[in-house]
């Protein structure tokens, strides 16, 4: 039987591969390194995993937690627009609507799904970051049980979300994000755990604050190129 302090390394292990890989794929962003970003993006499904199972250890609405996840996401959303050029809303969004969404969620399955649907499809209106699977592999893991079935439901929106990435963005950073699925089994096995103490406010400031350092260092960069071109054709 796992205990509190069994349960508490497993989150921290999910969080701290999770956090280290995303920094690996915004690095690769940034200087666009490819393989960095293929490698980092195994960390959303880490991250979605360990939301759903932080949320499962909770009750009720909890209007702090609602307040952090807005606070976070405004904070970083300048620096996520400077850093990637994006027009999307961040992750932490999708985290917000998706708690929002369970505070109002129906007991009645029917209805439940009916629900999930326009809230997914809210994903979209608002452009929230990994959209309709972001929200959906939240679902899944959060209403599914069975872990085979579980498995097998995220395995297919892996799949749809790379396919749909490939033909509307030209991308294939996504391709290594199934295995995730293998990277959680073992975890769950208990095959590793980072028996390492981290206070669960650093996951959220660690979010901000990399974004933040890494825009410092794009507009010195930038700043650096154009002092090059300016140099080069003065002389």
């Amino acid at each position: 039987m796992m205990t509190t302090g069994d349960i508490y390394y497993k989150q921290n292990t999910y969080k701290i591969i999770a956090i280290l890989l995303m920094f690996l794929d915004h690095v690769g962003a940034l200087f666009n390194i490819i393989g960095f970003r293929i490698f980092g993006h195994i960390c959303i499904m880490l991250f979605l995993y360990s939301y759903v199972h932080g949320l499962s250890l909770s009750k009720g609405l909890n209007i702090k937690k609602l307040i952090k996840l807005a606070a976070i996401g405004l904070i970083a959303q300048p620096f996520y627009i400077y850093l990637f050029d994006s027009k999307a809303l961040n992750i932490f969004f999708l985290y917000l609507l998706y708690y929002i969404f369970k505070y109002f969620e129906s007991n009645n399955k029917y209805i439940n799904f009916i629900q999930f649907l326009m809230f997914c499809s809210l994903t979209f209106i608002l452009n929230i970051e990994y959209w309709f699977f972001g929200f959906s592999v939240l679902y899944v893991y959060d209403k599914v049980k069975n872990i085979k079935i579980q498995n097998c439901l995220n395995l297919a929106l892996n799949i749809i979300f790379i396919i749909y990435a490939y033909y509307v963005y030209d991308t294939m950073i996504f391709i290594l994000q199934p295995f995730t699925l293998l990277l959680i089994h073992e975890i769950n096995k208990g095959s590793f755990t980072i028996k390492f103490p981290v206070h669960k406010n650093v996951f959220y400031l660690f979010y901000p604050t990399h974004l933040f350092l890494l825009c410092i260092i794009k507009y010195f960069l930038w700043a650096a190129a154009m002092r090059f071109f300016f140099f080069s054709f003065a002389l």
